[in-house]
């Protein structure tokens, strides 16, 4: 059997489009923001889903439903199931991916199933929202093996960005770099976060400096501009919008 893990719905509507066939889940998540530290799964998803309550207009039973569930179907996937996963080379992809990867780790092993990575074609931070049906079709079939040494390298990127290990993420990074090229900078990307000095991190500092070059409170051009700058991250609005406000309410 066939199972697509998608990184969001508007990806599950696209791929309706095309002909590629098989069971799809969801994965609604973003695993940047909050605290992903837990003892045990329970724990995890009950404590992801109280951080998702607070920030956004989704209930922890909505949440259980629509994250949990949808993702726990991967429990019941059948022996030699070829699995896809489907996530794009931004921060916020990446992130998500590597946990993916991390939960399904022995259950890959155990029931030998046949992984995959399936990437965007368009540039390094460029979306599956900008590709079009034959676009999709080529990224499918230009989907990636992933291998023992693949998998347990996005798990142990999982194991390291949850533990906020930031020079391990750096030197994981640079042994498989060769192997997924944006990796490096992907990583250096989410360490400007968190600086030494205990300055407000890049998404911060570039929002305000834009704010400022562009003399606009506007939400919107300020988005865009920082989406051009900084696709590395994949913030979508939700995100954004949150450092937007800080910024706003801490200027002059």
């Amino acid at each position: 059997m066939k199972f697509h893990i998608l990184n969001g719905d508007a990806l599950a509507e696209q791929l309706d489009r095309t002909k590629i066939t098989g069971k799809r889940i969801i994965f609604r998540e973003c695993l940047i923001e909050g605290n992903v530290q837990a003892p045990d799964q329970n724990t995890f998803w009950d404590k992801r889903a109280t951080f998702i309550s607070k920030c956004y207009s989704i209930s922890k039973n909505e949440y259980m439903q629509k994250t949990k569930a949808e993702f726990e179907q991967l429990l019941d996937v059948p022996e030699n199931s070829t699995i896809y996963l489907w996530f794009e080379r931004d921060l916020f992809c990446q992130a998500n991916l590597w946990f993916a990867v991390h939960y399904l780790y022995q259950l890959i092993k155990e029931r030998n199933l046949y992984p995959f990575l399936v990437l965007p074609t368009h540039e390094r931070w460029t979306g599956f929202g900008e590709m079009d049906e034959a676009e999709l079709n080529k990224a499918y079939d230009l989907k990636l093996v992933l291998y023992a040494k693949d998998l347990k390298f996005f798990a142990d990127m999982w194991s390291a960005y949850r533990d906020h290990q930031l020079e391990e993420m750096k030197q994981l990074a640079y042994l498989n770099s060769k192997r997924y090229p944006y990796i490096t900078d992907v990583v250096d990307a989410h360490i400007a976060r968190y600086p030494d000095n205990g300055e407000p991190g890049r998404p911060y500092q570039l929002t305000k400096q834009i704010i400022e070059e562009l003399e606009s409170q506007k939400f919107g051009e300020v988005f865009q501009e920082f989406c051009r700058r900084a696709g590395i991250y994949g913030f979508g609005d939700l995100q954004f919008r949150k450092i937007f406000n800080q910024v706003l309410q801490e200027m002059p």
